[in-house]
C-alpha cells in the first residue's frame, strides 16, 4: 500500500453567495500540519523502587512503612493573592516534576508488545507515584505478572483513589487504553490492592457487557494472584434473601442487569453489607462507608444518558449511592464525545449534587459540555492532557507496526446490479402504494398505523444494508479460502446477522423440517412488512380515555359524564374490524407477487458459512440462537447453536476451537465484538497462523470499527494481522473505505491519534461524515438542488447553483457512463451542456423524493445519517451520483473552514524555520493538582530560503525518479534500465489523463499587489500512489498540490491543479531539476559540494527564479505586510499547562473578537533549547496584542481573587496498611481435593521421584504437622505399607484378569 494521507480537503468551490473573506494570495493558512507522529510509550510515573525491581536490580522490601495520618490540602492566599497549596506529601516527593532527571530509566520493555501513545499525550507526564503505593504489587513486578505499562496505570489509580473531594466523594480513575493492552488485568490488580489493605471493604463490583466475560475476569484475577470468589450477578442476586451472602469477593454483573430499581437496590445492599439484621436507619451510613471497588469495564455502554437510557441513569445512581467507592472507568472508546462523559462524575471535572462549592469545578455537566463543545473537537485533546497531568487518566495503545491494511474491492456483476435495481424499484413501488392507501378518505379518517412510515424506513434501511453485504459473499468466500490454504486463520467482522427476519420466515415454515436451499432474510424483510404493516382496511376509531371513577361525593354531572365516556369506550372497543378494501387487497397481492420475481440472495451469514465448508469449519461468535445448515447435498435444516441455558457460553466454546486451530474461520458480530480475543496468541494452538481480518460492514461509527479491529490485534501475539476492508461500488462505500485504508497505510502504525486521544478511534475520525461539516455540506447540497426546482419553474437556467466546484465534472462523467449503457432517462437529455447538467441535477432531486427526501423534508432536517441510509434505496448508478456530489460538497466545506481559520480539527503543529520563546510567565495554579498555567509568547520565522527549498525539490525529484525506475525494472532487464529508457517508459504517463499539474517552481501570471509571486508545488497524492486513473480520480479528483512559498513556508491548505495552472506558470519543473542534479553530480565528487552548489546551479539555469525567490525571502522579514508580501515573522501566544479550570475566563476575554480568535485552538510547538534538547509546548492559542494581554491580566486577577474567597478544601487520605491476613486470604488458592491430598515430590526413602512416575505406592499423604498422635501413627503405618510394597511387581488390569 502506498503511503498516502486521506481526504485532504481541496480548495473551496464558492457559490456566489458563500465566498469567504478575501485573503492575500501568498498568505499561508493559519496553524500548521495536523500532528501525524506517534511516540513509543515509556512509563514515567513509576517510582525508583518499582523500576529497580522491574530491571532486576532491586529486591522486595521486608516491611513497608505507612503513614496513618491523612494529608490535608487547604487553599490559602499568598501575599500576591494567588491560591497556593499547603501540601507536604513526603511520600510523593517530586511527583509534579517534569525533569527527565527525576524519571528512573526503565531497561526492560514497557509491555509484552510494542505500545504507543499519541505524541500529544507523550508531551506531558503523569504525577510520580509514591513507592509505598506499590506495597501490595511488588511481587507482581518481580514476577512480571504486570508489565510496566500496566503497573503504572494501576499505581496511578490507587494513588488517585486517595483523593477525597468536598462532600466526601472519592475521586475516580479512567483507563482509556486501546483494545488488547490488557485493561482486564489492570482492573484485577486494582482489586487485589484493595483486598490486601486494611480498612478496605472486601466486596467489589465488576460491571461489563456480557456474562461470557466473567471467565476472562476470573482469568485476569488469577493472573495477578487473586483467588477470591467471582460471583455471577444474576445467580447471586436471584437467591432468596441472599443479600450479603456471601459477604466477600467480586460481584460480576452486566449492564443489561441494571434494568430495574430492584437490581440496583440489591447491588447496593450487597456492597454495603445491608441485610435483614441491619436497621433501616443505618442503611445510608453503611452505603457511605463502603470503600470497595466499582469497576465499570467497557464504560462506553453507559454513555447514552442524553437518550435517557435506563442503564446510564442507574450507573450514575450506583456511584452516587456509594460515594466512597473506588470507581474505575475502563474503555477504549469511552470519551469519543464530550457529551458521552456524563457518567464519569468521579473525575472531578464538574460539580455534582454531592460536591460542596468548589470554584475550580464547572457548576454542572451541561456547563462543562457547553464550554468544551464551543471550542470544537480540539477540546478532547486538552481534556486528555489535563487529566493525565492530574493523574486521573491514561491512554496507551498497541503499536500496529507490522499490521497490513488492504481494500478488497468487489465490483457488482451484471446479475447483482440487476437484482439491486429491481429491489430498489420494488421499494419505490411499495412507497407509492402506501401513499395511495393512506390517501383513501377512510384511511385518512381512521389510520390503521400512525407509525407506518417509521416502520417503513426502518425496514428499508435494514433491507439494503443486508443486500449490500450479500453482494460481497461469493467473492469474499473465494478470497478467504485462498488465504486459508496459505496457512492463515480467517476472521470476518459483521455488524448484524439478520436473525430477526430469519425467525419470522421460520415461523412460516414451522411445519417443514427440511429446506431445498438457504432462506433469504432480505426477502423475509419484504414479506414481513407487506403482510404485517401494509394497510388493507381502515382502523377503528380510537376509544376515549376513561377518567378515574368519581367517588360517592362527586356531583351527579361528573358521575353522568363518567358513565357516558365509559359506555362510548366499550362501544368502540366492541366494534367489529372494518372490512378490507378490495383495491388495497389486490395491491398487497401484487406486492407479494413482485417479491417472488426478484432473485434475492440468501442470508449472508448462512451463505458465508455454507461456502466455507459448514459449521465444522467456521466458529460463529454472534448473538443469534440458531442457523440454517446443510445436512446433505439435497437439503438444509434449521439447527440451534446451543441449548437455552448454555447460550451465554457457546461463543466461548467457538472461540476456543478457533484459537486452538480446530476451525480455520471465525465470524464475529457487533454483539460479540467486545472483549473477545482472536489474535495469534503466543502458546495457542493456532499461534503460528497469521490472522486475516475481513471487515465486511464498515460502520459510520469509528467506535464500533475500532472494537472489531481490536479483536485480532492484542498483546503477546506471534504476528500482526492483515486487515482487508471489503467494499463494493455502492453508495460511495468504495471511496469511503479507500480513504480509511490509505489513512491506515500512511500511518505505518495505527495508534491513538491526537484528535481522539482518549478513544483510540482516530483511524476513522477524519472520515466522520456525520459531523458539523457534514451537516453544513448536506445543507448546501439541498439548497443547490432547490435552485434547480425554482429554475425549472421559471425557465431561468442561469439561477442553478452547483453544490461544489467539482460537481460539473461528476455530472459529465455520469452522463458519459449512462449513455454507454443506454439509460433512457439520460439519452433524451438536451445536447446543450448547461441544460444537460441542470437536468441531471433534476434527476437527483427526483431520486431524493422517491426515498422520502423531498423539499419539505430537506428543509426540516440535515441529518447526514438519514441521507446516507436513504440513498442505498436508489439504483446503483443513481446512488453513486448522489453520494459523489455530496462528498464533493463536503470537501469544499472543509476546505473553506481551513482557509478561513475556522476549521475545528485536531491539534496542530506550529511549523516554522525557527521558533524562539520570547516570554514565559505564570498566570495561575490549579488547586486540584498544583499544575501551573503559563502564558508563553513564541517568535516564529516561517520563511524558507532558496537553499531550503532546493532540498525539498531534490527530494521530490529523486522520489519521482526512484518510483519510475522501480516500475521500469519490473519490465526491462537490468542492463536496459538506462536513464533515457526510464524517462521514456515512465509508468506515470499512464495516468496523464488525470490532468494534474507538474511538480516544480511557478511564478504568477499576473502581478499581485505590484509584484510577481513565486512558489514551489508538488503533488499531494502522486499518480504513482494509485493503481489506475479511475482510482486516482475517485480519491483525488482535483489533483491537489502542496505549495511552499519563500515568505510563509509550506501552506497547510492544498491548491487544486486547475487553480495553479490558471494563476501560475511553470518555470522550472522537477524533471528539469533532476537533470540539473545529474549534471551537478557529474561535476562534483562529494555530496557536500553538490548541496552547496544547487542554488547557484539553479541561478545559472533560471536567473529569474533565483532573483524572485531571494527577493521575496529578504523583503518579507517583517511582522506586518510589506512590499506586497505576507510577513515571514509572527508572534504566537500559547496558554499552556492547566487550562481547563480557567477556560470560562479565557472565553470571556475573546468573546468580542474574530471567530478565529474565539476558537481558542489547541496548538503544539517544539522549541529547540540546545543542539541536543527541545521543549514541547501544548496549549490554547491566545491573541498577543496589547488589548488582549491587558484584558487577560485583569480577568485573571479577578479569577484568582474569586478563587481565593471560594476556598474548596479536599484531602488525600493515607494509604491503608497492608493486612497480612487479608493478603493471605486473597492470594492463597483455595484447597481442592487434589491440592489438599497433594503428592510429595520425594520417595519415603528420601530418593527424588522420577519424572513421569505415577505409582501410588511411591507417595504418601501430606498431613498438617500438628496432627494428633493417632493421625501420626496412621500416617506412619501407611508409609510402612508403602515401603513394604515398593518391591512388589504391580499387575495391570489385563494381567489381573488373565486366564493364566
Amino acid at each position: 500500500m502506498a503511503s498516502i494521507l486521506p481526504l485532504a480537503a481541496p480548495a473551496a468551490a464558492f457559490p456566489p453567495n458563500t465566498s469567504p473573506a478575501p485573503q492575500a494570495e501568498d498568505q499561508a493558512g493559519e496553524g500548521g500540519e495536523s500532528i501525524a507522529t506517534f511516540a513509543s510509550y515509556k512509563p514515567s510515573a513509576l517510582p525508583k523502587l518499582v523500576v529497580d525491581i522491574l530491571n532486576g536490580k532491586g529486591s522486595l522490601p521486608q516491611k513497608q512503612q505507612e503513614s496513618s495520618e491523612p494529608e490535608i490540602i487547604d487553599l490559602i492566599d499568598d501575599q500576591n493573592g494567588a491560591a497556593v497549596r499547603d501540601l507536604d506529601l513526603s511520600t510523593i516527593a517530586g511527583q509534579n516534576s517534569r525533569s527527565d532527571d527525576n524519571v528512573p530509566e526503565l531497561e526492560c520493555p514497557s509491555h509484552t508488545s510494542l505500545a504507543c501513545e499519541s505524541a500529544l499525550l507523550a508531551s506531558v507526564r503523569a504525577p510520580m507515584v509514591a513507592a509505598s503505593t506499590a506495597a501490595c504489587l511488588l511481587d507482581l513486578a518481580k514476577t512480571k505478572a504486570l508489565s510496566p505499562l500496566q503497573l503504572e496505570s494501576v499505581l496511578l489509580a490507587i494513588q488517585r483513589h486517595r483523593r477525597i473531594f468536598s462532600g466526601n466523594i472519592r475521586a475516580g480513575f479512567f483507563i482509556g487504553d486501546g483494545a488488547g493492552v490488557g485493561k482486564g488485568r489492570q482492573i484485577a490488580a486494582i482489586i487485589r490492592n484493595s483486598l490486601c489493605r486494611k480498612n478496605h471493604t472486601k466486596r467489589h463490583v465488576w460491571l461489563s457487557v456480557s456474562r461470557e466475560l466473567a471467565q476472562d475476569a476470573k482469568r485476569d484475577l488469577k493472573a495477578v494472584g487473586v483467588y477470591c470468589d467471582v460471583h455471577d450477578g444474576t445467580e447471586l442476586l436471584d437467591k432468596s434473601n441472599g443479600l450479603g451472602i456471601p459477604n466477600k469477593g467480586v460481584l460480576f454483573c452486566t449492564y443489561q442487569l441494571l434494568v430495574s430499581k430492584k437490581r440496583i437496590e440489591q447491588i447496593v445492599s450487597w456492597c454495603a453489607g445491608i441485610d435483614s439484621t441491619k436497621k433501616k436507619s443505618l442503611h445510608q451510613q453503611l452505603e457511605q462507608n463502603y470503600n470497595g471497588c466499582i469497576m465499570l469495564d467497557e464504560a462506553h455502554k453507559a454513555k447514552n444518558l442524553k437518550e435517557d437510557t435506563r442503564t446510564a441513569k442507574l450507573v450514575i445512581e450506583l456511584q452516587r449511592r456509594l460515594p466512597n467507592a473506588r470507581v474505575v472507568y475502563c474503555s477504549a472508546t469511552g470519551v469519543s464525545d464530550v457529551g458521552h462523559m456524563v457518567y464519569a462524575e468521579r473525575l472531578g471535572l464538574w460539580r455534582t449534587s454531592g460536591h460542596q462549592k468548589n470554584f475550580s469545578l464547572f457548576e454542572s455537566f451541561p456547563m462543562f459540555q457547553k464550554s468544551l463543545e464551543r471550542r470544537g473537537l480540539g477540546s478532547l485533546e486538552m481534556l486528555a492532557l489535563e487529566m493525565k497531568q492530574q493523574g486521573s487518566f491514561m491512554a496507551r495503545t498497541l503499536s500496529w507496526d507490522g499490521a497490513e491494511f488492504e481494500t478488497l474491492e468487489i465490483p457488482l456483476d451484471t446479475h447483482q446490479r440487476q437484482v439491486y435495481d429491481e429491489a430498489a424499484a420494488w421499494w419505490t413501488f411499495l412507497k407509492e402504494s402506501l401513499e395511495l392507501a393512506l390517501d383513501i378518505p377512510l384511511m385518512r379518517l381512521n389510520p390503521p398505523n400512525k407509525m407506518i412510515w417509521r416502520t417503513f424506513w426502518s425496514a428499508h434501511q435494514r433491507f439494503f444494508r443486508e443486500l449490500t453485504v450479500c453482494a460481497k459473499i461469493p467473492h469474499l468466500a473465494q478470497d478467504a479460502k485462498r488465504m486459508a490454504a496459505k496457512g492463515c486463520s480467517i476472521i470476518f467482522g459483521l455488524q448484524t446477522t439478520g436473525d430477526s427476519s430469519m425467525q419470522s420466515i421460520l415461523e412460516q415454515y414451522r411445519k417443514e423440517e427440511q429446506f431445498p436451499g438457504l432462506l433469504s432474510s432480505a426477502k423475509a424483510t419484504m414479506v414481513n412488512f407487506v403482510q404485517n404493516h401494509f394497510p388493507v382496511a381502515p382502523g377503528n376509531p380510537e376509544p376515549p380515555i376513561v377518567p378515574v371513577q368519581p367517588n360517592s361525593n362527586a356531583s351527579l354531572e361528573d358521575q353522568r359524564r363518567y358513565i357516558l365516556i365509559q359506555r362510548e369506550a366499550e362501544r368502540i372497543s366492541s366494534l367489529p374490524a372494518p372490512l378490507p378494501i378490495p383495491e388495497l387487497v389486490a395491491r398487497r397481492a401484487e406486492l407479494l407477487d413482485r417479491i417472488q420475481s426478484i432473485d434475492l440472495p440468501p442470508n449472508p451469514l448462512d451463505d458465508l458459512i455454507n461456502r466455507l465448508g459448514g459449521i465444522d469449519q467456521v466458529s460463529e461468535m454472534t448473538g443469534r440462537p440458531g442457523r440454517i445448515v446443510r445436512r446433505s447435498s439435497k437439503y438444509f435444516v434449521y439447527s440451534k447453536r446451543c441449548t437455552e441455558d448454555a447460550n451465554d457460553r457457546i461463543n466461548l466454546v467457538e472461540k476456543r476451537k478457533f484459537m486452538d486451530g480446530i476451525k480455520p474461520f471465525a465470524i464475529i458480530s457487533d454483539a460479540a465484538s467486545t472483549g473477545i480475543s482472536l489474535h495469534a496468541a503466543q502458546g495457542s494452538g493456532a499461534s503460528h497462523k497469521r490472522r486475516i481480518h475481513y471487515t465486511i460492514e464498515l460502520p459510520w461509527s469509528a467506535d464500533k470499527a475500532v472494537q472489531q479491529l481490536g479483536r485480532s490485534h492484542r498483546s503477546a501475539q506471534e504476528s500482526a494481522p492483515v486487515y482487508k476492508l471489503v467494499v463494493t461500488d455502492l453508495g460511495g462505500e468504495r471511496r469511503f473505505a479507500a480513504a480509511v485504508s490509505k489513512r491506515m497505510a500512511s500511518l505505518g502504525a495505527l495508534t491513538k491519534g491526537d484528535r481522539r486521544a482518549a478513544t483510540g478511534s482516530d483511524m476513522l475520525s477524519d472520515f466522520d461524515l456525520d459531523s458539523r461539516y457534514g451537516k453544513q455540506a448536506l445543507k448546501r447540497f439541498y439548497n443547490a438542488l432547490s435552485t434547480v426546482a425554482t429554475s425549472s419553474c421559471n425557465d431561468n437556467i442561469e439561477r442553478v447553483v452547483m453544490p461544489s466546484r467539482n460537481t460539473e465534472e461528476i455530472l459529465d462523467d455520469f452522463y458519459v457512463r449512462q449513455v454507454h449503457v443506454s439509460d433512457p432517462a439520460v439519452m433524451k437529455l438536451s445536447p446543450i451542456l448547461t441544460l444537460r447538467r441542470s437536468a441531471i441535477l433534476a434527476i437527483i432531486c427526483d431520486d431524493l423524493e422517491t426515498i422520502g427526501l423531498n423539499s419539505e423534508a430537506q428543509k426540516q432536517s440535515f441529518d447526514v445519517k438519514v441521507f446516507l441510509n436513504r440513498i442505498f434505496g436508489l439504483p446503483v448508478a443513481r446512488q453513486s451520483l448522489a453520494f459523489s456530489v455530496f462528498m464533493s460538497t463536503l470537501d469544499d466545506v472543509v476546505s473553506e473552514a481551513k482557509l478561513s481559520g475556522d476549521f475545528e480539527g485536531s491539534v496542530e503543529d506550529i511549523k516554522a524555520s525557527s521558533i524562539e520563546i520570547a516570554e514565559d510567565r505564570v498566570l495561575a495554579t490549579d488547586p486540584s493538582c498544583g499544575a501551573e498555567t503559563k502564558f508563553t509568547t513564541l517568535l516564529l520565522d516561517r520563511g524558507i530560503s532558496l537553499d531550503g527549498v532546493c532540498n525539498i525539490a531534490k527530494e521530490e525529484a529523486l522520489t519521482q525518479f526512484d518510483i519510475a525506475a522501480s516500475q521500469v525494472k519490473k519490465i526491462l532487464k537490468p542492463e536496459e534500465c538506462t536513464m533515457e529508457k526510464i524517462e521514456v517508459d515512465d509508468p506515470r504517463s499512464k495516468l496523464t489523463n488525470r490532468n494534474i499539474a507538474q511538480a516544480g517552481f511557478y511564478i504568477s501570471r499576473k502581478k499581485i499587489a505590484g509584484r510577481e509571486l513565486v512558489l514551489f508545488a508538488r503533488a499531494r497524492f502522486p499518480d504513482s500512489s494509485f493503481k489506475n486513473s479511475a482510482e486516482a480520480m475517485s480519491f483525488d479528483p482535483l489533483g491537489l498540490m502542496v505549495v511552499t512559498r519563500p515568505n510563509t513556508g509550506t501552506n497547510p491548505c492544498e491548491m487544486p491543479s486547475r487553480d495553479l495552472k490558471v494563476k501560475y506558470r511553470l518555470v522550472f519543473s522537477c524533471e528539469e531539476f533532476r537533470r540539473l542534479l545529474h549534471t551537478t553530480e557529474s561535476d562534483h565528487e562529494t555530496v557536500g559540494q553538490e548541496t552547496l552548489s544547487l542554488p547557484n546551479a539553479i541561478g545559472n539555469a533560471n536567473p529569474q527564479l533565483t532573483k524572485q525567490w531571494n527577493s521575496a525571502f529578504a523583503e518579507s522579514n517583517f511582522f506586518e505586510h510589506k512590499n506586497g508580501l505576507a510577513p515571514r515573522l509572527s508572534r504566537v501566544g500559547l496558554i499552556t499547562g492547566a487550562v481547563l479550570h480557567i477556560l470560562p475566563t479565557l472565553e470571556k476575554i475573546v468573546i468580542l473578537r474574530t471567530s478565529k480568535e474565539r476558537s481558542l485552538r489547541i496548538m503544539r510547538a517544539e522549541v529547540p533549547l540546545s543542539p541536543n534538547s527541545t521543549r514541547q509546548l501544548v496549549g490554547v492559542r491566545f491573541p498577543t496584542d496589547d488589548d488582549a494581554l491587558q484584558r487577560l491580566e485583569l480577568e485573571m486577577a479577578l479569577f484568582l481573587k474569586a478563587q481565593a474567597v471560594s476556598g474548596g478544601a479536599f484531602h488525600d487520605e493515607a494509604l491503608g496498611q497492608v493486612c497480612q491476613s487479608s493478603t493471605k486470604w486473597a492470594t492463597t488458592a483455595p484447597k481442592t481435593m487434589q491440592s489438599f491430598f497433594k503428592v510429595v515430590p520425594k520417595h519415603p526413602t528420601g530418593n527424588v521421584r522420577k519424572a513421569g512416575d505415577n505409582s501410588r505406592t511411591q507417595s504418601h499423604l501430606a498431613l498438617p504437622q500438628n496432627s494428633s498422635t493417632r493421625t501420626k501413627r496412621i500416617s506412619t503405618d501407611v508409609a510402612k505399607a508403602a515401603s513394604a510394597s515398593s518391591n512388589k511387581k504391580h499387575r495391570s488390569i489385563s494381567s489381573f484378569f488373565s486366564m493364566n
